[in-house]
């Protein structure tokens, strides 16, 4: 069911699957049609499209007949990745973790049952974005004949990462490790140059105010975020930044907040448990250095640094460069960032990739994700994210003097 402006329309049923009705289709017949109505005229235009791949559906009787770890793809995708290994970075199946949180520990390792589960869904999850990728390509390609693909601004972006068995974690997102806090950002249009990628972590509060600067408006609240177009401008004024990202306060339910930086990430469980990882020497955060003296001074840092960041509004969110003028261990980055392909126009976060072995020798997972809640900047186009996908579309007002 979509609502089209109060009026809701439905579109097939839940207990038969009709091609033309699959849902990403459907939306981005609709985002096409209102290109082609807005796209070529003089007002600018927002456009946002977020389709359920490769979310799995809810409800017991959808779940009962189609599967309830799986997504559906589309009639014409199923089996595209019926041979795909499934990735097993080192800390798939996490075999030590007792540096971790109480709820961590009391995970089982995994069955062969649950790797079988896992990697259907996996799978599932590749097959429902081809259709995303149809729906990126068919947008573009709407813009590009209306003459306006120049004058937009693209973010390809997600919501959330997922878990596919690593740290013992069959399946979800809320937990605050890199596959769960790790997003895919791609940014084409004015003022992101082609084939640039940055390595400074940025986070969903930037991306109020990068649509505001695309769009030369003003905001008329506080924005704790900061556009990208600055740190596109000049790669070096976030390498110090820390950011905060948080799944409460939740009542009497389990709860973190945390900070991460380039190299470090400070986590706080509602329990009064925390975990700290230095990601230089330990990218796949397999031992927490929350205990070990030699991570004092850090943990101390992080831990009045996250306060701040819980209680901070507009610039002071920010970070600031040490007065030293030296990098500030803390937020010491942990590498240059890692080279694009020509004609990508991308903003992305500290490097790092999926990495790790899958199941056949070659190690490919098919989706090299890197980021944080932040971006892993791939070719525009492709489907990249295993979550929610949002394509967002804004049409810069043209200057006085554009040809």
């Amino acid at each position: 069911k979509i609502n089209h402006n109060g009026t809701v329309k439905k579109y097939g049923t839940w207990d038969s699957e009709q091609p033309k009705h699959y849902q990403t289709d459907v939306l981005r017949r609709l985002a096409v049609n209102y290109l082609d109505r807005k796209a070529s005229g003089s007002k600018p235009f927002f456009l946002s499209v977020a389709p359920l791949a490769p979310h799995v559906e809810a409800g017991d009787r959808i779940r009962a007949k189609y599967g309830a770890y799986s997504p559906r793809p589309a009639p014409r995708h199923k089996g595209a990745f019926s041979d795909r290994k499934l990735p097993r970075p080192p800390s798939f199946d996490e075999p030590v973790v007792r540096d971790k949180p109480r709820h961590i520990r009391k995970f089982d390792r995994m069955s062969a049952a649950d790797t079988r589960r896992v990697r259907t869904r996996y799978r599932a999850q590749l097959e429902s974005l081809l259709a995303v990728d149809e729906m990126v390509g068919a947008i573009v390609k709407k813009l590009r004949d209306s003459g306006e693909l120049a004058n937009t601004t693209i973010m390809f972006t997600s919501d959330n990462g997922y878990f596919n068995g690593e740290h013992r974690i069959r399946t979800g997102k809320i937990h605050p490790y890199e596959p769960s806090i790790r997003v895919p950002l791609i940014i084409r249009g004015p003022g992101f140059p082609a084939g640039r990628t940055i390595g400074q972590a940025v986070s969903n509060v930037d991306w109020a105010p990068t649509i505001m600067r695309a769009a030369r408006a003003r905001a008329g609240l506080t924005m704790d975020g900061r556009p990208v177009q600055e740190l596109v401008r000049d790669p070096k004024s976030g390498d110090w930044r820390q950011l905060l990202f948080e799944t409460g306060p939740k009542g009497k339910q389990r709860w973190y907040a945390a900070v991460r930086g380039a190299r470090y990430k400070y986590i706080k469980h509602s329990n009064g448990e925390v975990e700290l990882y230095d990601r230089k020497k330990d990218p796949h955060e397999l031992a927490s250095r929350h205990a070990d003296p030699a991570y004092r001074d850090v943990r101390a840092r992080l831990a009045k640094r996250l306060k701040e960041l819980r209680h901070c509004s507009g610039r002071s969110c920010w970070g600031l460069r040490p007065a030293s003028g030296k990098d500030d261990p803390v937020g010491e980055p942990i590498d240059n960032p890692p080279e694009t392909s020509p004609g990508a126009a991308t903003a992305s976060a500290t490097g790092g990739g999926s990495g790790g072995e899958a199941e056949g020798p070659e190690g490919d997972t098919g989706l090299p994700v890197t980021g944080l809640a932040l971006g892993g900047l791939l070719a525009l186009g492709g489907g990249t994210a295993l979550a929610g996908i949002g394509l967002r579309a804004v049409k810069r007002r043209r200057r006085a003097d554009a040809g």
